[in-house]
């Protein structure tokens, strides 16, 4: 297991949560702004947690907070697993960027919007909304763990 810890390239890993992080939040509160009318709507005012929502109005800067961190370990952990797998994602960056999106894409689907649609009762379209914001985030993160993390 140290091995593996050693072979990690720690430096790029941790610049890219933070590169991906800052993505994350930009395309979240384009997001946010696009589909506020879902937040805004009172039959889904108690979704929505009381870390986002303590609350009527905007959420507190605790959950900006919140979730920044949340991105930046996600943005880690999927720059790491970049890191492992990149030398048999494909020989050019263009290859290695679309296939490594595409798991990731295929992960959020599988495991977060799937399940969200079947189990939580939100309107379709914020649902949507958020897979092609994830989709978006997957894709350019990928493009700065495959610039970042090279060979």
């Amino acid at each position: 297991m140290f091995d593996y810890l050693k072979r990690l390239h720690w430096k790029p890993i941790i610049l890219s949560g933070f590169v991906f992080a800052i993505i994350a939040m930009v395309v979240h509160m384009v997001e946010s702004v696009l589909t506020m009318s879902y937040y805004l709507m009172p039959a889904y005012f108690g979704t929505w947690s009381k870390v986002m929502m303590p609350t009527a109005g905007p959420p507190p800067v605790s959950f900006y907070v919140y979730s920044s961190v949340a991105s930046f370990l996600g943005g880690i952990l999927f720059a790491e697993l970049y890191d492992l797998i990149k030398s048999q994602l494909g020989a050019t960056y263009w290859q290695r960027v679309c296939i490594f999106t595409k798991y990731l894409v295929l992960l959020e689907l599988v495991i977060f919007i799937l399940p969200l649609w079947l189990f939580v009762n939100l309107p379709l379209g914020i649902i949507v909304s958020w897979f092609v914001s994830g989709a978006l985030i997957a894709f350019l993160g990928t493009m700065v763990f495959a610039k970042m993390m090279k060979k």
